[in-house]
This record gives structure tokens, C-alpha cells and sequence, in this order.
């Protein structure tokens, strides 16, 4: 890990010296997400326990999409000979639905089923770290304005 740390640290120095800019990009994203395969279903129910005043989500990896966000910073240098180095950082929220459609409950001695009505999310958080590097082509031929006309 030292190492690594060494690297990066005469990298950046190196291209420090000789770059031609450095790049600061922020991100706000969005989209759906939704479990696959055979345990996501599309209906699960609540297992309750009126003792303890707690239930759960019998099977919570639902199949309906639901509303996701993520959020990320990129940050690269791009030295004079087109070689990028960079670093992507970023948070992300997946999230997932599934419908309620019945109640299981235990009231310390016998056990009831209720139908009920609702829906539960289950959210999955992430932080990801993407180092790179690359090499930019350029090309001076290409323009959008060679092929639209206003």
C-alpha cells in the first residue's frame, strides 16, 4: 500500500511539472434499480411478533424498480503529452421495492395472518473509488457543425 501511495504521490509531481491541466468534474446521477432471478419476487409479507413489538420483511429483495442517486467527484490531470491520470470518487443509493400484502404475527401464544396493504424499500449504499489512467486521442477533424447547419 506504501508502495502504491509512493507511486501516485511522484506520478502527480511528475505531471505536476509538465502538465497542461488539471480537471474537476462533480456528478449527480439517477435511475431505477430492481432485484433479478428466482428469490426476487414481486409480493412479500411482514413477519410481526406482538411481544417483542418488532417485525421484518420476510423477503425483501423485491423485484419492482425502484428510485436510485448517486453523487461523484472526478478529478484528473492531463499532462502535455495527452496521458490522463485520475481519480473518481462517489456515493451511491440503490434502492428496490417489493409490495406488502399480508401481515404474519405471532401474540405469544397462537399465530394470525391480516391482509395489509403496502411496500418496502430496501436500500443498498455504496462508496466507489475508481483510480485511472489513459491516453487522449485528439482529432481536429471532428465538429458537430461540419453536419448541422443553423
Amino acid at each position: 500500500m506504501k508502495l502504491i501511495f509512493i507511486a501516485f504521490a511522484l506520478i502527480y509531481t511528475l505531471t505536476n511539472a509538465s502538465a497542461q491541466k488539471t480537471e474537476l468534474k462533480g456528478s449527480l446521477n439517477s435511475g431505477l434499480f430492481a432485484f433479478s432471478g428466482v428469490s426476487a419476487q414481486a409480493n412479500t409479507n411482514i413477519n410481526y411478533d406482538d411481544l417483542t413489538k418488532s417485525g421484518y420483511t420476510n423477503n425483501p429483495y423485491g423485484s419492482d424498480v425502484g428510485l436510485s442517486y448517486g453523487l461523484s467527484l472526478n478529478i484528473k490531470r492531463i499532462t502535455r503529452c495527452n496521458f490522463i491520470f485520475g481519480l473518481d470518487i462517489g456515493y451511491e443509493d440503490l434502492r428496490s421495492k417489493i409490495l406488502i400484502d399480508q401481515i404474519d404475527g405471532f401474540n405469544g401464544s397462537s399465530t394470525y395472518q391480516n391482509n395489509a396493504t403496502g411496500q418496502t424499500y430496501l436500500n443498498n449504499y455504496f462508496l466507489n473509488l475508481y483510480p485511472f489512467v489513459g491516453y487522449r486521442l485528439i482529432s481536429h477533424k471532428v465538429f458537430l457543425r461540419h453536419y448541422i447547419r443553423f
